[in-house]
């Protein structure tokens, strides 16, 4: 997997780190895809989940907070992507107590619906903590 630059991003509004998380690992799993594709017809079919996490961790590093995800996303990808700037669009923005909420709509057969990315100020930067998909009328947690 190539290292691309990170995205030009404004930490201190909460909307472009989400905005930027969302391209960012769009382009993750699209890059990801295609090294799977790759190494299919290797000898190690394998070979590509090392470079497809370490970019993934990469990506993390940029946008979210540091701490442990026993449920995290694993280096799980999917095609059509998850992520995909042009089919998710925060529609609302609001700040709560310490923390900052950035509410998207994201149509994906899959992994569509309402999402709420709850995002926490580290150093002065807003980075995402965690991610909670609306089920009927309550948020609940869910895989970044």
């Amino acid at each position: 997997m190539s290292d691309s630059p990170p995205l030009v991003c404004n930490y201190t509004d909460p909307i472009s780190v989400v905005e930027s998380f969302i391209v960012a690992m769009n382009q993750w799993e699209t890059a990801a895809c295609q090294a799977a594709r790759e190494a299919r017809h290797t000898a190690d079919p394998s070979s590509h989940w090392g470079p497809v996490q370490n970019a993934m961790d990469c990506i993390f590093s940029l946008y979210c907070t540091a701490r442990e995800r026993p449920h995290g996303r694993h280096s799980s990808f999917s095609k059509p992507p998850q992520y995909n700037p042009a089919n998710e669009h925060v529609i609302s923005s609001l700040e709560h107590g310490k923390k900052w909420h950035v509410e998207t709509q994201r149509d994906h057969p899959l992994y569509g619906g309402k999402l709420l990315y709850v995002m926490q100020k580290v150093g002065g930067e807003w980075r995402i903590d965690s991610v909670k998909i609306m089920q009927g009328a309550t948020w609940r947690p869910t895989t970044l």
